[in-house]
C-alpha cells in the first residue's frame, strides 16, 4: 500500500491509500485510474473525474483534500487513447460514454465502495459527466459539470458556423500530443493554420496527416441522429440526478450552461433533479476571470466554487436531500454593479423583454457612421444599409467566449481596432440618463438580404463608456441556411428579403447611467467562427469564396431590433 498523509489543519490528519489501477472497459481496454482510498474503516461513497489532459503533472493536483477529510473516495481516471490509459481516442463519442459507465460500476463493486457515486470536473470532464449521467445508473447520484455543453452539436457549432479556433485548437493539440509528442502548446502558427481553406484537411496544413475527429466533426455541421446521443436537451427524463452547473458570461459554453439548467428544472426525470439542480454564472472566460479589474469579489467567488463540492458531499450522504438548502436555485454575477445576485428562477422575476431599434438617416458604417439605437419603432422609410463580407478579409475576433490567439483576446476587451471597418456596422444609443440592468436571454433580430445564397450574419453587443472606450457584452452568429434550424439547409435567394435571429445568448449586465448600448452588424468573427465562403457549397470544400453584398433594413416596413431583458427596476 502506497499512503499520502491529507492534513486539514494541526490537530487534523487523514491517512490515504493510493492505488493505481489498469481498469478494464467491456471491450477489453483498460483505462489508467488513480483511486484516493481514506483509512477510515468502512466503506465509503466517491467522486469519480475523468479527463483527456495526459499532463504528466495531472495527479499531482488530482486529489481533492476537501473530499478525502470527509472521508469519501476520489478517483481520477485517464480517458482512453489519453495519458497512460490504453485504446483508441473517441473524443465526446460513444465510447467515452460506455467507459464512464463501466468504470460507475466497478467502482460501485469494489469492497471499499458503499456504491454512491458522485462525478465532478470542468470542460471535457463535465462533457463526459452528461455522457455518463444519460445512462441512468442509480450508483450516480449527483454532477457538477462546469463550464460544458450537454449538447454535443451546439458544442462545436453555433448558429451553424463552426467554433473553428476552438475546435480546431482543441482537435489539432490533442492529437498532436497523443500522436507525436506531450506539448501544452505545439509550435504552430494557430490564426495561420485558421486561415486556411478548405477547411476539410486543415489538419494536413497543420502537418498532422489525417485527424480522424476533425475530419468527422467537418462533416457533421447539419445536425442528424448522429448528435442525439449526446444531446441531454433531446431527452431531459433521462438524466435523474441533480447537477450544479457552473458557467461564465464570456465562456464558449454560455448558452450551453444555461440551457442544460433551464431544461432540468422544468424537464427533469426526477424530482430531485427538478428541485436540487443549481445554476451558478459568474464573469467568467473559460479559464477564470480574465478580467479581475473589472469584475472584481474574488473572496465571494471562492466561497460560491466551493459549494459545488458541498453539493457532492450532501448528496452522497443522503440522495433524497436538498444538499444546499439555504441556497437559492440560481447566482449570477452582474457584471456593471459588479456585484453577485441569487434568483429563484432564470431570467430573474420581473425581468421583461423590450425592443431596442435599429435606426440611421445616414449610413451605419464603423462607430463614425450614423447608426442609432433607441426604443422607437421606425415609423418610415428609413435608408437601408450595405457592406461587402469578403470571407478572404474577416473581421478579426475580439473576446467573448474564445480561446485564441493573443491578437483577438478573450473575455472583456476593447472593440475600437474593428469599429473603423467598413464592413461593421454599429448602432449606438444616445449617452443612458439613468442605469439599464439586464439579465437573461439576447437576441438580434435583423431584415436582412445578400447577393448570396449562403452567407452568415454576426452581432455584438457593447458597452461604451463615457470616454468612448467600447467593451464587449454578447456575440452571436447565424449561418443563413440554417435559418430555420440545425436539421435542414434552407438556402437564400439572393435580394430578396428575409429575416434572421442572431442568438447573442444570456448575461446579466448593467449599462451605467452616462454608457450607450452599441450593436455591430457585421458577417465574420474570425477566428472564433469560420468564415463563410458564401458559395452554398458543401460545408468544408471551399477552397476559395465569393463576396458577398449584405443589406440591412430598419424601416417601418422592414423593423431590425434587439431584444434586451430589462430588469423591472431599470
Amino acid at each position: 500500500m502506497n499512503f499520502d498523509i491529507f492534513q486539514h489543519d494541526k490537530s487534523d490528519a487523514i491517512e490515504c491509500d493510493v492505488q493505481i489501477r489498469m481498469i478494464r472497459m467491456r471491450d477489453g481496454v483498460r483505462l489508467y485510474t488513480r483511486i484516493y482510498i481514506p483509512v477510515c474503516g468502512r466503506k465509503m461513497s466517491t467522486v469519480f473525474s475523468r479527463s483527456p489532459y495526459n499532463s504528466p503533472d495531472l495527479f499531482a493536483s488530482a486529489p481533492r483534500n476537501v473530499f478525502i477529510r470527509n472521508e469519501v473516495v476520489y478517483i481520477a481516471q485517464d480517458c482512453r487513447g489519453s495519458g497512460q490509459s490504453e485504446g483508441k481516442s473517441d473524443p465526446y463519442g460513444p465510447m467515452e460514454q460506455n467507459d464512464g459507465e463501466d468504470t460507475i460500476n466497478w467502482i460501485a463493486s469494489q469492497d471499499w465502495s458503499n456504491g454512491r457515486v458522485g462525478m465532478s470536473g470542468a470542460s471535457y470532464g463535465g462533457s463526459v459527466q452528461w455522457l455518463a449521467a444519460l445512462r441512468g445508473q442509480p450508483e450516480l447520484v449527483a454532477i457538477t459539470p462546469f463550464n460544458c455543453s450537454a449538447n454535443l452539436y451546439e458544442g462545436s457549432y453555433i448558429g451553424g458556423a463552426l467554433f473553428l479556433q476552438l475546435k480546431m485548437h482543441w482537435t489539432m493539440t490533442q492529437y498532436y500530443r497523443r500522436h507525436v509528442q506531450y506539448s501544452p502548446s505545439p509550435d504552430w502558427d494557430a490564426l495561420e493554420i485558421a486561415k486556411h481553406h478548405p477547411l476539410r484537411d486543415m489538419d494536413k496544413f497543420a502537418g498532422l496527416g489525417e485527424v480522424p475527429y476533425w475530419r468527422a466533426l467537418v462533416k457533421k455541421s447539419v445536425y442528424s441522429e448522429a448528435w442525439d446521443y449526446g444531446n441531454m436537451l433531446k431527452q431531459p427524463e433521462l438524466i435523474r440526478i441533480p447537477a450544479y452547473i457552473k458557467g461564465g458570461w464570456f465562456d464558449f459554453y454560455n448558452k450551453p450552461s444555461v440551457d442544460s439548467y433551464l431544461v432540468l428544472r422544468e424537464e427533469g426525470g426526477s424530482p430531485e433533479v427538478r428541485n436540487f439542480t443549481r445554476l451558478v454564472m459568474g464573469p467568467w472566460t473559460h479559464g477564470g476571470n480574465k478580467n479581475p479589474d473589472l469584475f472584481a469579489d474574488l473572496e465571494r467567488e471562492k466561497e460560491i466554487n466551493a459549494n459545488g463540492d458541498k453539493f457532492l458531499l450532501g448528496l452522497l450522504a443522503d440522495s433524497q436531500k436538498d444538499p444546499l438548502p439555504d441556497e437559492p436555485a440560481v447566482r449570477y454575477f452582474m457584471m456593471g454593479k459588479n456585484e453577485w445576485r441569487e434568483a429563484d428562477s432564470w431570467p430573474p422575476a420581473g425581468t421583461t423583454e423590450k425592443k431596442f431599434y435599429l435606426h440611421g438617416e445616414t449610413a451605419a458604417n464603423t462607430s463614425n457612421g450614423g447608426g442609432c439605437l433607441n426604443n422607437i419603432a421606425p415609423s418610415k422609410m428609413e435608408p437601408a444599409d450595405h457592406y461587402s463580407f469578403d470571407p478572404a478579409n474577416p473581421v478579426l475576433s475580439r473576446g467573448g467566449g474564445f480561446l485564441g490567439p493573443k491578437e483577438c483576446g478573450d473575455g472583456c476587451v476593447t472593440q475600437m481596432c474593428i469599429e473603423n471597418r467598413q464592413d461593421v456596422l454599429c448602432y449606438t444609443s444616445e449617452p443612458l440618463e439613468d442605469d439599464l440592468e439586464i439579465a437573461g436571454h439576447v437576441k438580434l433580430v435583423l431584415q436582412i438580404s445578400s447577393s448570396c445564397k449562403d452567407t452568415d450574419f454576426t452581432g455584438k453587443l457593447v458597452d461604451v463608456h463615457p470616454d468612448g472606450t467600447s467593451y464587449n457584452v454578447l456575440d452571436g452568429i447565424q449561418r443563413a441556411r440554417f435559418r430555420k434550424g440545425s436539421e435542414q439547409e434552407v438556402f437564400l435567394i439572393p435580394g430578396e428579403t428575409e429575416e434572421i435571429t442572431v442568438d447573442l445568448w444570456h448575461t446579466a449586465h448593467t449599462f451605467l447611467k452616462g454608457h450607450c448600448i452599441r450593436i455591430h452588424v457585421s458577417s465574420s468573427n474570425f477566428p472564433h467562427f469560420d468564415p463563410n465562403m458564401n458559395t452554398g457549397n458543401k460545408f468544408g470544400e471551399d477552397a476559395t469564396g465569393i463576396i458577398a453584398e449584405q443589406t440591412v433594413f430598419h424601416d417601418a416596413e422592414h423593423p431590425s431590433y434587439i431584444i434586451l431583458p430589462v430588469l423591472s427596476n431599470s
